[in-house]
């Protein structure tokens, strides 16, 4: 009798393949909508692919230069929102607060409630500070802005990193091992 998948060890790695992709998809996804932490999701996908399959010849190198992309994205995700809300004049307990309403709202509201903690974070300490509700909506919108602008710089990393994978995966030939040819 002929077995119902002639080489398992084929369709496992297509199986290995595909859920790698289909998690960093996942994580793109958790980047544009804020249910799942983005590039940690695609940063594990990397090296769990890694640790499954192992990590070829380019591996190495390129699960460091993802890496470093993902260090860098999240570095950049933060820094950018905070460094727009200081260059209208917002003080550091400002960030500070923004960071701490951001933390405890991400606890109370489901999906969202990072961003609406750290919103308020931001609006409520600039009141608090400066006694006017004008100045304190300027450094909410500087905020609002400089998150949008490091939400594309994340995607655009994410997008880079699932890039690198895609190579690390041709070059080694993981691809072709996957449908049975050997390089």
């Amino acid at each position: 009798m002929q077995p119902l998948i002639p080489h398992p060890e084929y369709f496992l790695f297509g199986i290995i393949l595909g859920a790698t992709l289909l998690l960093m998809l996942v994580g793109m996804i958790g980047i544009v909508l804020p249910v799942l932490p983005g590039l940690p999701l695609i940063w594990g996908a990397a090296l769990v692919f890694g640790l499954l399959v192992g990590f070829g010849k380019s591996g190495p190198y390129l699960f460091a230069f993802i890496t470093s992309l993902w260090a860098l994205g999240i570095f950049s995700s933060f820094y950018l929102g905070q460094a727009n809300v200081q260059a209208v004049g917002a003080s550091y307990k400002t960030t500070f607060a923004s960071l701490g309403l951001g933390v405890i709202g991400f606890f109370l509201i489901p999906v969202v409630g990072f961003f609406v903690g750290a919103l308020l974070g931001v609006l409520i300490t600039e009141y608090l500070q400066r006694r006017n509700w004008r100045t304190a909506w300027n450094s909410t919108r500087a905020f609002i802005k400089g998150t949008l602008i490091g939400s594309f710089v994340e995607f655009a990393i994410g997008f880079h990193m699932i890039l690198l994978w895609v190579i690390w995966v041709v070059v080694d030939g993981f691809i072709f091992r996957s449908i049975g040819v050997s390089l």
